[in-house]
């Protein structure tokens, strides 16, 4: 006869080899009908914005890795540029952390800018199908000077829990409501909580994230993370 503790011994080590089991159990359960993760390579003439993908009717895509091999790229999501040159030269997008959710019908393109000279440029992109109304939001953009500017506001019921933060020079910090909670140097080594996707920064409801350089420097940002629901 199996004893209770042995009982519960297999059970643990019979569910531990469920978790590991699937490459998808990293990302949310989904049932279309078909694999939910797709990985894109192809490249792109100067001034060309190449369409890549279109996100169907019911669902999100998540893009959770970015790699090129020279700052030219940026991804346009119907003809407007959500993520620039240099938030996707960053390091951050070729660990495959980020979640950055594309709505619905949306047309995800890949433009080389022709920065980096006249030749065109190879890109990867990976992500996975999810449902809609995903609770993942994302920020790129520039702060300039002392001046705080607007992140995001919560307008939400519900917490902003911020994951990553990424910004483009080390003169800059980050603010709740005017209160500095991310000063100057914190975020230099990449290797720390917010360049890893681990950073759990609390955004609460009415609240208002900000960047902004004491020092008046120029601050690009690429800011991540996700609403706590209920």
């Amino acid at each position: 006869m199996i004893g209770l503790r042995t009982r519960w011994i297999w059970l643990g080590v019979w569910f531990l080899g469920q978790a590991w089991a699937s490459p998808l159990m990293r990302h949310p359960e989904v049932s279309f009908g078909s694999n939910p993760i797709r990985s894109i390579s192809d490249t792109v003439e100067v001034g060309e914005a190449l369409p890549v993908l279109t996100v169907p009717a019911g669902q999100h895509f998540v893009i959770t890795a970015f790699m090129e091999n020279v700052e030219s790229l940026q991804i346009r999501v119907d003809g407007v540029v959500k993520l620039d040159e240099w938030a996707l030269s960053q390091p951050y997008f070729t660990k495959g952390y980020s979640r950055i959710s594309i709505e619905s019908g949306s047309v995800i393109a890949v433009e080389n800018t022709g920065r980096n000279g006249p030749d065109a440029k190879r890109f990867y992109m990976q992500g996975y199908f999810t449902a809609e109304n995903s609770s993942h939001r994302y920020w790129n953009g520039l702060a300039v000077g002392t001046d705080l500017t607007v992140v995001f506001p919560n307008s939400e019921s519900v917490s902003f829990m911020v994951r990553t933060i990424v910004l483009g020079s080390s003169q800059c910090a980050v603010y709740i409501d005017g209160t500095m909670v991310l000063d100057i140097g914190f975020l230099q080594n990449t290797e720390n909580a917010f360049g890893n996707r681990r950073g759990t920064l609390l955004v609460p409801p009415a609240s208002t994230l900000q960047v902004a350089s004491p020092v008046g420097a120029n601050c690009e940002y690429y800011v991540e993370g996700e609403y706590i629901l209920p």
